[in-house]
């Protein structure tokens, strides 16, 4: 029966050791993990600014462009001997294109930001998944080590109980 019992324990400290294994594994894997997606979090922010930089120079080749425009429409209205400044027709014509121009320039700006906050929200959504998987990783790991622990000695007990007996507590209260 000896020999059981020190199996048994030389059995328990394996798996212990084991299990200590298992937990320190989990608890890397979660860290990697966390920051995988910190990494790709950190390209999707990096994504987020080229938007907005993109959108910038979509807004300035669209007032360029505008400009471009106004600047052939006063041509064309002073070949046809009509003056910006005096003709309202002309006038009105150079307005809508300044109108449009800036409109356009405006909804370019408009759409580069809302991508770029997007992208932001996409990134600080993964960071947040990230840290509340590394954190359950961390749980998922002690919780095994505990459960192994106990169960090892448990085991122990139960061996070395048998081989030199258990403590009863009825036994130990009776009265002579």
């Amino acid at each position: 029966m000896g020999q059981l019992a020190v199996l048994a324990a030389v059995s328990s400290a394996a798996s212990i050791y084991a299990a200590q294994q298992q937990y320190s594994a989990t608890k890397n894997q979660g860290r990697l993990a966390e920051n995988q997606a910190n990494i790709q979090a950190s390209q999707i922010e990096d994504q987020a600014i080229a938007e907005r930089g993109m959108a910038a120079m979509e807004a300035k080749e669209k007032r360029r462009q505008g400009a471009l425009m106004q600047s052939k429409a006063i041509a064309a209205a002073a070949a046809a001997g009509r003056s910006p400044s005096i003709d309202k027709g002309a006038s009105d014509i150079i307005g809508d294109i300044n109108a449009e121009t800036e409109y356009s320039a405006l909804m370019s700006l408009l759409e580069g930001r809302v991508k770029a906050s997007n992208l932001q929200m996409e990134a600080s959504t993964m960071r947040t998944q990230a840290s509340i998987a590394r954190k359950s990783a961390n749980t998922m790991a002690k919780a095994g080590l505990i459960s192994n622990i106990g169960s090892n000695i448990g085991l122990i007990g139960s061996t070395f109980g048998q081989k030199y007996g258990s403590f009863n507590t009825t036994n130990a209260t009776k009265t002579t």
